[in-house]
C-alpha cells in the first residue's frame, strides 16, 4: 500500500502548492488594480469546480491510465504466457506509440479538414473505440474471449490511436468551456493555467497508472484488469454524453 500513500501525498502536496501560490499571484499590481474596479480574478479551483471544464480534464486522466496501466505487467505476460523472446518483446511494445503518431497525424490531415463535426462527437466515438481497444487487451475475460496474441496487439495498438484522437481535441473543448463559462477575453487571460491543469492531470495520470496496473493485476489478474478498465472507459463516455454536452451534439446534426 505505500506507492498508493506516496501517490496520494505527492498529489495533494502538488495541489497544496497550487492553492499556496494563487493567492500570492492576487497580490500583483494588475490584480490590485483589477480588485479596485471591481473585476473578480478566477483561480485554479473556481476553474476546475466548473463541471464541464472539469470533464475534459477527468477524461485526460482517464486516457494516461488507459496508456500506462499494463505496461508492468504486460511484458512479463507476453515473456511468460506467450514465450515471446525479448527482441518480440521489444517490438510488441512499439505497436501503442507507432499507432499514436499514426492517430496524431491522420487526425491533422483528416479531421482538420472536416471542422464542421463537433468535438464532443469526436471524443464520446473515440472513447467508445478505445473501450473496444481495451476489451481487446485482457482480452476480455468476461466476455469469455479467447486468450489469443493476435486480439492482444490490436487492442494494444488501437488504443495507443483512440488515445490521440481523444486527447488532441480535449484541449480545444477545455479552452471552448472557459469561454462558455468566463467570455472570451477572460479565456485568453486563463490560457497559461488551463494549460498547466490539462499537463497537471496528463502527468496525475501517468503516476497512478502503474501503481493501479500492478497493484490491480496482482489480486484481480490482468484479463480483469483490462475488464475493469474497459468500464472506467465506458462510463467516461456516458459521463461526457450526459454532463458534457455530448448528447446535445449527438442530437443534433453533425454540421454545425
Amino acid at each position: 500500500m505505500a506507492p498508493f500513500f506516496f501517490a496520494a501525498f505527492m498529489f495533494y502536496f502538488a495541489g497544496s502548492l497550487c492553492l499556496t501560490m494563487i493567492p500570492l499571484e492576487a497580490d500583483t499590481k494588475i490584480c490590485q488594480q483589477k480588485k479596485q474596479v471591481g473585476e473578480k480574478t478566477v483561480g485554479f479551483c473556481t476553474l476546475v469546480t466548473r463541471p464541464m471544464v472539469l470533464l475534459p480534464v477527468l477524461m485526460n486522466i482517464m486516457i494516461q491510465l488507459q496508456l500506462t496501466y499494463l505496461e508492468p505487467v504486460l511484458a512479463l505476460r507476453l515473456k511468460q504466457h506467450f514465450k515471446l523472446s525479448l527482441e518480440m518483446n521489444n517490438a510488441f511494445f512499439i505497436l501503442l506509440p507507432a499507432n499514436y503518431l499514426f492517430g496524431a497525424v491522420l487526425y491533422q490531415v483528416f479531421f482538420q479538414r472536416i471542422q464542421k463535426i463537433d468535438n464532443k462527437v469526436v471524443i464520446i466515438t473515440a472513447t467508445l473505440c478505445s473501450f473496444v481497444a481495451c476489451v481487446c487487451c485482457g482480452p476480455s475475460l468476461t466476455l469469455h474471449m479467447k486468450d489469443d496474441i493476435r486480439l492482444i496487439a490490436f487492442g494494444f495498438g488501437f488504443l495507443g490511436f483512440t488515445g490521440v484522437i481523444i486527447g488532441i481535441p480535449l484541449i480545444a473543448e477545455q479552452n471552448a468551456m472557459t469561454i462558455h463559462y468566463f467570455g472570451e477575453e477572460k479565456a485568453k487571460q486563463l490560457s497559461d493555467l488551463n494549460a498547466s491543469i490539462f499537463a497537471a492531470s496528463q502527468a496525475f495520470g501517468l503516476i497512478i497508472g502503474p501503481i493501479f496496473g500492478t497493484y490491480a493485476n496482482h489480486y484481480y489478474g490482468f484479463r480483469f484488469v483490462s475488464d475493469i478498465m474497459a468500464g472506467i472507459t465506458l462510463l467516461s463516455a456516458l459521463l461526457y454524453l450526459l454532463f458534457g454536452g455530448g448528447l446535445n451534439a449527438m442530437m443534433s446534426p453533425l454540421v454545425k
